[in-house]
């Protein structure tokens, strides 16, 4: 839980900007009743007379606001613009960052700051809350250039790439089901417990109760009314699907004779929303990242390197979500008893998510960067292999490549590696 809030926390924008509005209000008001107590001279800034005050404070309103506005509207174009060369789903990354965030808050923060002052500037010119409305100035303008630098070097292609490629490895450390009750202490007993349980209880279709993506499962709601209805959840819909309202997300074994509530119970333990989030979805940040491979290949854009440099983010992507240590898909309560059997996506799919729609833009137009699939998908295949499972849809991908580079023109076949 304490995971998810600070997602939430991360993924709520107007957190800060909120929080630099508050703050500006407040900090008008102490200051200004500080000034009163206590007399402060700090020699840095000389303002004449309180009309002299007003007229910076003024000036120092106007400034911020203008600034502010200009500049995030100008990085809205530039997102934008980036979002149609690459993907709609870079702007995620965009709105989570917390340097956005602070410079907002900081020009909102100074904005209300100045403009409370202005309005409680009296006779006597406070000379602390001058210094103070100076001094928020002059740290919106760093965060400005921050904010700039920082911007500036996130639009370019290999940085969104990273960035989503970093998100993707923090998906992986919080991979469903993790934080979800505990892993079985025996594996084999447990799934012979569920077994045996899906035969004898009778099954009940878990429905979702809005339209959306099915973004998270509140491990600690299910887990208390799996518990206390003595059920067994089944998980059929994958964390990151389009779910449509009343559609079959998995399945409850309920006793016979439990109460009605209990199938709302286990309902509303799935979560959706509008948007798809990072957060424990694995297959998201494969998805972000194909699609700026699929978008670099169209020929509207036509930049092969952008889509090489995305496809090897995939690859280890996908790498360490092989060399990692999972969670068992079975997450019993504290007593030992399945209370819930996860759905996550296996090694097959994300190799298929990331790799089938890009294989079959590559194979006749761009063969180098076929050659690069085929390396890439062999390492997968070789790394699962040495994991203790075979990966059947890498080699049915190399297969697939292989296949239609022996129909290429021999001056595409060239570029392919021998066999």
């Amino acid at each position: 839980m304490p995971r998810r809030v600070a997602e939430i926390l991360r993924r709520t924008f107007w957190l800060l900007p909120g929080a630099g509005l508050a703050g500006g209000v407040l900090a008008a008001y102490v200051m200004t009743s500080l000034d009163t107590e206590v007399t402060v001279d700090l020699g840095l800034f000389t303002f004449g007379d309180a009309a002299a005050a007003r007229s910076a404070l003024a000036t120092l309103a106007t400034a911020t606001l203008s600034v502010a506005g200009i500049t995030f509207s100008v990085t809205l174009v530039a997102l934008q613009l980036a979002s149609s060369q690459l993907s709609p789903r870079v702007l995620t990354t965009f709105r989570e960052d917390i340097v956005t965030q602070a410079t907002l808050g900081a020009f909102l923060g100074t904005f209300t700051y100045a403009l409370v002052l202005h309005g409680r500037l009296e006779d006597e010119l406070p000379e602390l809350s001058m210094s103070m409305a100076m001094f928020a100035a002059l740290g919106a303008l760093v965060l400005f250039v921050a904010f700039v630098a920082r911007t500036v070097a996130a639009l370019q292609a290999s940085n969104i790439i990273r960035r989503i490629a970093g998100d993707g490895r923090r998906a992986l450390r919080s991979a469903h089901p993790k934080g979800i009750g505990d892993d079985p202490g025996d594996p084999h007993a447990a799934t012979a417990r569920v077994e045996e349980r899906r035969r004898a209880l009778p099954g009940h279709e878990l429905r979702a109760r809005r339209t959306g993506y099915m973004l998270h499962v509140d491990g600690e709601r299910l887990m208390r009314a799996a518990r206390r209805h003595d059920a067994l959840a089944v998980q059929e819909a994958l964390l990151g699907d389009l779910i449509a309202v009343g559609q079959r997300v998995g399945v409850a074994h309920l006793p016979a004779g439990a109460s009605p509530e209990a199938l709302g119970e286990l309902e509303s333990a799935f979560g959706y929303g509008e948007e798809r989030r990072m957060a424990g979805d694995v297959a998201f940040p494969i998805r972000a990242l194909t699609d700026v491979a699929l978008r670099a290949l169209s020929p509207s854009t036509n930049d092969p390197t952008t889509a090489e440099n995305a496809m090897g983010s995939v690859t280890d992507t996908i790498l360490t979500w092989i060399e990692q240590e999972t969670a068992h898909p079975i997450r019993v309560d504290p007593e030992g008893e399945p209370r819930l059997l996860a759905r996550a996506p296996s090694i097959d799919d994300l190799v298929v998510l990331g790799f089938e729609q890009v294989r079959t833009m590559v194979e006749d137009e761009h063969p180098l960067i076929a050659v690069r699939l085929i390396a890439w998908l062999e390492l997968i295949e070789a790394r699962a292999a040495r994991a203790g499972g075979p990966c059947e849809a890498a080699r049915r991908q190399v297969e697939l490549l292989e296949a239609t580079a022996a129909q290429a023109p021999p001056q595409s076949r060239r570029s392919l590696p021998e066999r």
